[in-house]
């Protein structure tokens, strides 16, 4: 290992102070400058499919796939919102109560952790039942990680705060933070929120 760390020095020093001519073609030699810039291929997921990964975990809710919706969690998952936290069992409990019928997502921000773990923020908007019952249009900020698992990526955290109205001092109820009974990634008291009305990503994702 250690002979080998040292060629690799050997051939990075080499390859640094020796500038080749410009009119030299170096398509079939210089191996070692040809492999080096692929190795960043093993770069986080991009923003793009992260976006999608979010977009199709609500999706799954929308349709009621909840089986769909747990095999995109991790085990350990974890789920924050406005009445407490749930964990992978609770947030699928919460969103079978949560019937979204339409979901606007905007503002999408992504920030890579490393080549296993990214974060995307985004506000989304929407309307739909909780627990059969018709709730008003509800606007969240949420934010989930995504971790790559053995090759498959799973999201292991999401959270969800609702958004105030600019000018009122109160917001209405989020439909997921009434209580079991009334309506709670869900979101009436946050249709997903514990187990009984944890809509998670049914209103976070």
């Amino acid at each position: 290992m250690k002979k080998t760390l040292a060629l690799v020095f050997l051939l990075a020093l080499a390859l640094s102070c020796t500038a080749p001519p410009t009119n030299r073609d170096l398509s079939g030699t210089n191996t070692a400058a040809n492999v080096a810039p692929e190795k960043p291929a093993a770069v986080a997921i991009t923003e793009a499919d992260a976006i999608a990964k979010e977009k199709a975990i609500w999706e799954t809710i929308k349709t009621k796939d909840y089986e769909a919706f747990g095999n995109m969690l991790a085990e350990e998952q974890v789920e924050v919102i406005d009445i407490g936290v749930n964990d992978k069992a609770a947030s699928i409990a919460g969103v079978k109560q949560f019937e979204p019928s339409e979901v606007i997502f905007s503002d999408w921000k992504y920030l890579p952790i490393d080549k296993d773990a990214v974060i995307v923020s985004y506000t989304a908007n929407y309307k739909g039942k909780m627990e059969g019952k018709e709730f008003p249009a509800q606007t969240v900020r949420a934010s989930s990680a995504w971790v790559n698992r053995a090759g498959k990526w799973v999201a292991i955290f999401h959270q969800e705060c609702p958004l105030k109205p600019p000018g009122r001092p109160e917001i209405r109820a989020n439909p997921r933070r009434l209580p079991r009974g009334s309506a709670g990634k869900g979101r009436l008291r946050h249709p997903r929120s514990r187990g009984d009305n944890a809509a998670w990503r049914s209103s976070s994702r």
